[in-house]
């Protein structure tokens, strides 16, 4: 019927979800990153990090040439920072930081 919204993807849509509830809920266990850039060490998360993205809080600083140390103690470099706000995705803002360079 018309108006009507029986799976209540409506209702999602508009549900507000921050980055701590999202990376709580995507992964087994978030982790925080340490990340330099020319201004001293500062700790960043809780971030999900794969073989080459590191995704961060929206008040992260990492622009690409910055250096993160991951919880294993590998470092890797920034190679490109894409800031991605919510705008009707139903993520919340983040950083997406493209890695390469894993010792």
């Amino acid at each position: 019927m018309g108006g009507q919204d029986p799976d209540g993807i409506a209702d999602r849509e508009n549900d507000d979800v921050n980055w701590l509830e999202f990376s709580l809920l995507h992964a087994t266990e978030p982790c925080a990153v340490q990340v330099e850039t020319g201004n001293g060490p500062v700790q960043v998360g809780p971030c999900l990090v794969t073989d080459r993205t590191v995704f961060c809080p929206p008040d992260t600083v990492a622009p690409p040439g910055s250096r993160i140390t991951l919880p294993t103690g590998d470092t890797v470099r920034v190679v490109d920072a894409h800031y991605l706000d919510s705008c009707g995705t139903r993520l919340p803002e983040h950083w997406q930081l493209e890695v390469a360079g894993r010792r």
